[in-house]
């Protein structure tokens, strides 16, 4: 099936047996979770958000809305759960003592760094240009 536009879009995701999960990194912001609060009341997403806790849950406040809590991660327990972090010691949502950047999370810097990426683009790209000499 070709899809000719959003509409199209929409109705075929509303068509799938089940809501699809859809994380939202630095979810602090109101149009973030307007859209985020539509997507999960039409059917078409569950928003997983992750940010300053207080923060969303203040401007979910202000906009009428309600998220599950278990659908509201801290960035840096997000971080340690998906093994980028290690040694955090925590209280509730709060790091009492911080830990450090597991390998895992030290690779993860360095293949997404600018220059990472940068070089990563040059070496592909390079192929793609003819030079002359």
């Amino acid at each position: 099936m070709e899809i000719k536009n959003f509409a199209e879009l929409i109705d075929k995701v509303k068509g799938f047996p089940s809501m699809k999960r859809m994380v939202i990194a630095a979810a602090g912001e109101e149009h973030t979770l307007e859209a985020a609060l539509h997507a999960r009341k039409e059917g078409i997403a569950r928003p997983i958000l992750v940010g300053d806790k207080a923060k969303i849950n203040e401007i979910l406040e202000k906009l009428g809305g309600e998220v599950p809590e278990e659908d509201i991660l801290e960035q840096t327990k997000f971080l340690s759960r998906i093994g980028l972090l290690e040694s955090m010691v925590w209280s509730d949502n709060t790091v009492h003592i911080w830990g450090s950047v597991s390998l895992e999370g030290e690779k993860y810097l360095v293949e997404n760094s600018g220059l990472a990426k940068a070089y990563a683009l040059a070496k592909e790209v390079k192929n793609w240009i003819p030079f002359w000499g």
